[in-house]
C-alpha cells in the first residue's frame, strides 16, 4: 500500500484522467487519484495535482486559482496545454508550480513533477528565456515609472543612465554637449529628487550619485 502523499490527476475526460492515474501509479510508489470535479476532501489529501485540460487559458486559470485556494500546499502542474511564455506566466501567477510541455516523454513529465514538489518551476529552455526577457523589460519598466514617479526631467533620466554605464562626469559632458558643471547639477537635483521618493532605509540605486552629493561652487564659476 502506498504511503506517500496522492498525487491527483484532473482531466475532462474521465477515461483519460483514469488511463493516465494508472500509468503514473504503475511507474511511481505514489497512489494517483484521477479527478474531474474540485472534491474538497481529496484535494486536502493530495501534494501534487496534475491538470490535463482541455479548457479555454481562462477556464484553466479559474481552475488553478480554485484548486490553489482549496488547499494552498498543493502543488499543481500543468500539462502540455499552452506554449507561449505570457500564458504560462499567467498560470504560474494563478498558482501553478511547474509545466509540462506538449512533447516532453512520461519519464521527463515525472522529473517535471518531482522538481515543482522540490520549488523549482520547470518548464522548456526556450519558454524560459522568454520569461526572463519578460521580467526583465517588467522590471525596466517597473524603474522607469518610478523615475518618472519621482519627478526627473528626461535630461535628468538621461544622465543617471549615463551614471548607470558608469561614465565620468567629463564623458557624460562629451557625451550630451554640455559643460560638468551642469552635469554635477544634474547629479545633485537627480540624488536629491529620488531621496524624497525613496523609503528610508533602501538603498536609491546602483549609479554613483554618492560621489556627486552635491555641485561644486567654484569649480562652476
Amino acid at each position: 500500500m502506498a504511503t506517500s502523499p496522492a498525487i491527483g490527476v484532473f482531466a475532462m475526460k474521465k477515461y483519460g484522467g483514469q488511463a493516465f492515474a494508472q500509468s503514473i501509479a504503475e511507474r511511481t510508489r505514489e497512489s494517483v487519484v484521477p479527478l474531474t470535479r474540485l472534491d474538497p476532501t481529496v484535494l486536502n489529501q493530495c501534494e501534487k495535482i496534475l491538470v490535463e485540460s482541455e479548457m479555454h487559458l481562462q477556464d484553466e486559470l479559474r481552475l488553478i486559482r480554485a484548486i490553489a485556494g482549496q488547499n494552498p500546499e498543493i502543488v499543481i502542474v500543468v500539462l502540455g496545454s499552452v506554449e507561449s511564455a505570457e500564458d504560462i506566466a499567467k498560470l504560474a501567477e494563478a498558482g501553478a508550480c511547474g509545466y509540462v510541455p506538449a512533447d516532453a516523454d512520461f519519464e521527463e513529465m515525472l522529473a517535471i513533477v518531482r522538481s515543482a514538489a522540490k520549488g523549482e518551476f520547470i518548464c522548456p529552455p526556450r519558454i524560459n528565456f522568454e520569461l526572463f526577457l519578460q521580467l526583465a523589460a517588467l522590471a525596466q519598466n517597473r524603474q522607469s515609472c518610478s523615475l518618472r514617479d519621482a519627478g526627473l526631467t528626461s535630461r535628468e533620466r538621461q544622465v543617471l543612465h549615463l551614471l548607470d554605464r558608469f561614465l565620468s562626469r567629463r564623458e557624460i559632458a562629451n557625451r550630451l554637449c554640455v559643460s560638468e558643471c551642469t552635469v554635477k547639477s544634474h547629479v545633485y537635483r537627480v540624488r536629491k529628487k529620488l531621496a524624497n521618493n525613496v523609503p528610508a532605509g533602501q538603498n536609491q540605486s546602483p549609479h554613483r550619485l554618492k560621489a556627486s552629493s552635491q555641485p561644486s561652487q567654484t569649480s562652476c564659476l
